[in-house]
Parts: structure tokens; C-alpha cells; sequence
């Protein structure tokens, strides 16, 4: 059966809008948050929230009821599996995030999501970011564009991408994954700094990769990060006109292929991702070859 991922899109982001105020009302109260908040896997830098589990499960038994043949994958249920990895099939299959910036959402830093995100054949093809603090609903359908409120993506028009001097790179350091990828992840963002160039960070990959899809930054590269935290804002920040890639050249793809079209491991744990550039795909495969000279890479556990 063909997918109508407009009418798809429709009917999620009423489910997402309704969770979205699960969540804003949470936001606003310290008593809830401080009375809920658990250390993941005994690691007191990834946090879990009673609200996590809460929105995951009213998206899940939301979508269910709307789309009984999709398979779904949220963060909570595969930190509870025995497997804890994520499967990907041709199935159409939801992979969601409740709140992406956890930490964010327990210290009252606005800048959290909810990330629902629809792959089809390992493919994302459909995406929601929504954050109910900013009230910022970003969306995106593989071939139909890319919008923020149902304004066009990207809302800051391209200027031309002259330097790696002249960018503003995001990135995360993320929870504590061991001390040698702390140090590479230090590394990889003194390495921009020393260009020199300026650096950011928002706490969130979703919000992350938005700000690029919009135009308000130019690369966001990260090590660490789970498919949940990227599927829907992968969509998003393509049909902004934008590129996403890993930090690496796939194995065994020709080398004709420029980096702008290499496919992306969705559960491969590192992104690299560049904003639209008026000069083009070929421009922006230059650019990405740049920044890949200059990030250390280490071995991650995929999803």
C-alpha cells in the first residue's frame, strides 16, 4: 500500500501537539521534574524522567491506534530491552525521542523536543520536531520540503558559504561515554575553535540539527548521538536543502561518489551534517571533506 505522508504527517502532529503540552506543563513545574528524575544505566550525566516514559507511552499507543501495521521504536523502550539495540526493516516503522534534551528539560533549559520520525525501507522519510517550550513545530516529507510553523525552511536565507573561518559549528559533548571519547570530543571542538571559529551547543541533537535546516548555523558534527535523537531531524534538515552524513566514508562506496550523496547509517552513533549553500552539492561535499579533515574519529557501539 502507498503511503499518503501528507495525511500521515496531518494526524501525528496532533498526537505530537497533545504530547507536546504533557510536556510544557512539566516544564513548568520543578516539583514534578525533581521528584522524577533517574540516573540511565547508574550514568548521572543521561537522565530518565517519569514525563519521558509517560509521553512515550501516549505517542505509542497513540500511533498505534492510527497506524496498527507501523513498527515502533522509542529511546525508553530500547534502554528497557534486553537487546538494547534498534532494528530497522522495510517496514514502516516510527522512531521516537519523547524528550530529546533531558538534561535541558530538568534544569529548565528551553531548548527540548519531542522527535517523531517515520522510516520507511531504513529510510527516514517523514519528521516532526517539536518544541512545546518555544513553541517551535518543525516538520518535514522526503521530497515535499521542510517547514518551521508552516513557514518554508530554511527561514534565514543562504549566503554564501566562503570560509571554515567564517562558520558557526554546533556540537555536543553528550553524557559520559568514557574518558577517550570525552578527549576526542574536546578535541574535535578545539579543533574548530582554533580555525579560528566559533562553537556552540543547545543539549539537544534534534534542536541541533533544526538550527541548521533553518539557516542560523552552518555544521553541526557529533559522536554519540542515538537514531532516536536524529531520524526525524534528518528529513528536516535535508529538505532545508541541507546534507547529513557520518564522519567517515562509507566502506565500499565508489569514489566517485561525492560526499553529499553517500548514504547515512542511521544507527552508526556519529553525524555530520552542513546547511544548503547557494553554491550547491558539490560545494557542500567540499566543505564536509574539509571538516572530516579535521575531526578525530574513535569506534562506537551502533544502535
Amino acid at each position: 500500500m502507498e503511503l499518503s505522508l501528507e495525511e500521515i504527517l496531518q494526524k501525528t502532529k496532533n498526537v505530537v501537539i497533545k504530547a507536546g503540552e504533557k510536556v510544557k506543563e512539566a516544564f513548568k513545574s520543578r516539583e514534578i521534574i525533581n521528584s522524577s528524575v533517574e540516573d540511565k544505566e547508574s550514568n548521572p550525566t543521561d537522565l530518565v524522567t517519569a514525563v519521558d516514559k509517560e509521553v512515550e507511552n501516549y505517542i505509542f499507543s497513540s500511533l498505534k491506534v492510527l497506524f496498527p501495521s507501523f513498527l515502533l521504536v522509542g529511546e525508553e523502550t530500547v534502554s528497557a530491552s534486553e537487546s538494547k539495540k534498534v532494528i530497522l526493516t522495510d517496514t514502516p516503522t516510527w522512531v521516537i525521542d519523547p524528550i530529546d534534551g533531558t538534561m535541558n528539560f530538568v534544569h529548565g533549559f528551553p531548548f527540548v523536543c519531542i522527535c517523531v520520525g517515520l522510516v520507511v525501507k531504513k529510510e527516514p522519510v517523514l519528521g516532526i520536531v517539536y518544541n512545546p517550550i518555544l513553541d517551535e513545530m518543525y516538520t518535514g516529507i522526503k521530497g515535499k520540503g521542510s517547514f518551521m510553523n508552516d513557514k518554508k525552511l530554511p527561514l534565514i536565507q543562504n549566503t554564501p558559504l566562503k570560509s571554515l573561518q567564517r562558520c558557526l559549528f554546533i556540537t555536543e559533548y553528550g553524557y559520559f561515554l568514557g574518558q577517550n571519547e570525552l578527549d576526542i570530543k574536546v578535541a574535535n571542538a578545539k579543533s574548530m575553535l582554533s580555525l579560528p571559529s566559533q562553537v556552540r551547543s543547545l543539549g539537544s541533537c534534534a534542536m541541533d540539527m533544526c538550527q541548521i535546516a533553518k539557516g542560523s548555523a552552518d555544521f553541526y558534527f557529533e559522536i554519540g548521538i542515538h537514531t532516536w535523537d536524529l531520524a526525524a531531524a534528518t528529513v528536516i534538515l535535508r529538505e532545508s536543502g541541507g546534507v547529513v552524513v557520518g564522519y567517515k566514508r562509507p566502506k565500499g562506496i565508489d569514489n566517485s561518489i561525492q560526499i553529499a550523496d553517500e548514504p547515512f547509517d542511521l544507527n552508526g552513533r556519529k553525524v555530520l551534517c552542513i546547511r544548503g549553500v547557494i553554491e550547491g552539492k558539490e560545494y557542500q561535499s567540499k566543505m564536509l571533506g574539509e571538516v572530516r579533515e579535521r575531526l578525530k574519529d574513535c569506534e562506537i557501539e551502533s544502535d
